[in-house]
């Protein structure tokens, strides 16, 4: 929603008021624009806001008279602690008795450091508060902070930027003449999570330092097609499967769900491995599948190597949260037979 000032008084009162907004803020009681609007000047879809009364009837004999006044434009607002919004400009009046907490609250509403003005009436250009209050509430925050630093506690994130660093170096005797030889270890990173929309959030994934430095991303429900697949810098899509697509190919008229799961395979460039994804197909090589009578699930396999060694079978396996048990052994004994069928 938008305001606009239109007519300001000599004594530099308002006096007529315009708003702007879409179709579900307008009510009842908005006047007719095209009667007050001029050409080339307003808008027809801005609307004046001026004194308005209305009588609300309650029942009973009862009735409630409500009174609109103008909205008029603040020449300042309040904020209580640290709520309210943030501006890319903020002059500050600064001075030394002021409370800490006012300065921080003042302080906390500019978006960047680059849009903070600050003027000072007296005392020159020293910020006093940088140098630390002894005041008893700001002194037991400050203790509490340096705890909190003395005392840090681990997490799984902490855990997993360690790992992630890759320079974990490991002793081996190998019986090559005796000699101790140090070889770096092969870490290989693999992150495993479900998506629910990979697109919409691709710029959470390419900002997250963890999953950046994976080796290999499988991703679930990615909810995606062929035609419309989502790039991630530095990675690569090795495989992908939507087998929602498949059964409504060949069942169109027992599923009405869209086919939007897609499991998906993405490598990193920069990883000293590579990948090729292996084809199953279990409608064409293993006959009538469950793949064609049920909508289990999706399923996808890459070959993980080295150079030519073959380190290990990288799958990405989605259940449908409705599928039998059944079905799922089915599914994935079928898929794991037509692998093994064409190795």
């Amino acid at each position: 929603m938008e305001l606009r000032d239109l007519k300001i008084s000599r004594s530099e009162a308002m006096q007529n008021h315009w708003r702007s907004a879409d179709k579900r803020f307008k009510t009842v009681f908005e006047a007719n624009p095209f009667g007050l609007c001029k050409r080339d000047v307003l808008d027809l879809k801005w609307t004046p806001i001026v004194i308005r009364a209305a009588n609300i009837p309650l029942g009973g004999n009862i009735k409630c008279r409500r009174n609109q006044f103008p909205v008029v434009s603040s020449s300042a607002i309040t904020i209580h602690k640290s709520q309210g919004g943030t501006f890319d400009e903020v002059f500050f009046n600064y001075n030394k008795s002021q409370q800490i907490q006012l300065v921080y609250v003042a302080l906390s509403r500019v978006t960047s450091i680059d849009g903070l003005y600050l003027t000072i009436d007296k005392d020159g250009f020293k910020f006093y508060h940088g140098r630390g209050s002894m005041a008893p509430t700001v002194k037991d925050i400050r203790d509490e902070y340096d705890r909190m630093a003395n005392h840090r506690l681990p997490t799984l994130s902490m855990q997993a930027r360690a790992f992630c660093k890759r320079d974990v170096l490991a002793e081996r005797n190998e019986d090559q003449g005796g000699y101790l030889h140090r070889r770096r270890q092969l870490i290989l990173i693999v992150s495993a999570f479900n998506a629910q929309s990979f697109a919409a959030h691709a710029g959470d994934i390419e900002s997250d330092n963890i999953l950046m430095n994976s080796d290999h991303m499988v991703i679930s429900e990615t909810w995606m097609n062929c035609a419309n697949t989502v790039r991630i810098n530095g990675f690569e899509l090795r495989a992908s499967n939507n087998t929602a697509l498949e059964h409504r190919t060949h069942c169109p008229s027992t599923s009405s769900e869209l086919p939007v799961r897609v499991s998906a395979i993405y490598r990193n460039l920069q990883s000293s491995t590579n990948c090729s994804e292996i084809i199953v197909n279990a409608n064409k090589s293993c006959g009538n599948s469950v793949l064609r009578k049920h909508n289990v699930g999706d399923i996808c396999l890459v070959d993980v190597k080295v150079e030519d060694l073959t380190l290990f079978i990288l799958g990405d396996v989605y259940i449908h949260p409705k599928a039998s048990a059944e079905a799922v052994i089915s599914y994935v004994f079928i898929n794991h037979s037509c692998h093994i069928q064409q190795t």
